[in-house]
Order: structure tokens, then C-alpha cells, then sequence
């Protein structure tokens, strides 16, 4: 059966799948690349940047908060020694 298959036709079938793998293989570089040039353009933006200002910020308040509660926090020992043993 393969005999009578031209040669012709097996080396356009061939031609025509490599084509379509290079279709594949160019679209999903396309699309990459359109991503990457995305997220770079919104990680530049003016809204992303001033979400990380406020998000800095909040953290920075929070370990700020943190720390002024661990600084105020005292025992019972510590009452005693700062106000009654004067």
C-alpha cells in the first residue's frame, strides 16, 4: 500500500505538520513575550506602585503597633518594681 503513495505527497504531509509545529511553537512565544511586556508595563504603573507604598506602609504600622505593644506590656513584678519599691 505505502508503495503507491508518491513521495511527493509524504514530503507535503511532512512540509504541512512542520508548518503547524512552527505555528504552535511561534504563538505560544508570541504570547509569552505579549505577557512578559504586560506585567512588566502594570508592575510600573502608577497604581501598582502606590499599591506598594500603602502596603509597606501597613506593614510598617504593623510592626510598629507590634512593637509598641511588646514595649508596654508589663507584669505584675514590673508594676512593683517601677512604683512600689520607691
Amino acid at each position: 500500500m505505502w508503495s503507491t503513495v508518491p513521495v511527493q505527497v509524504i514530503k507535503i504531509m511532512f512540509a504541512g505538520c512542520l508548518m503547524v509545529w512552527l505555528f504552535t511553537v511561534a504563538s505560544c512565544a508570541m504570547l509569552g513575550y505579549g505577557t512578559t511586556v504586560m506585567v512588566n508595563s502594570l508592575a510600573n504603573s502608577e497604581a501598582a506602585k502606590k499599591i506598594a507604598r500603602k502596603a509597606r506602609e501597613r506593614e510598617l504600622q504593623e510592626h510598629n503597633d507590634r512593637d509598641n505593644r511588646a514595649a508596654s506590656y508589663h507584669t505584675r513584678d514590673d508594676y512593683y518594681e517601677e512604683y512600689m519599691d520607691k
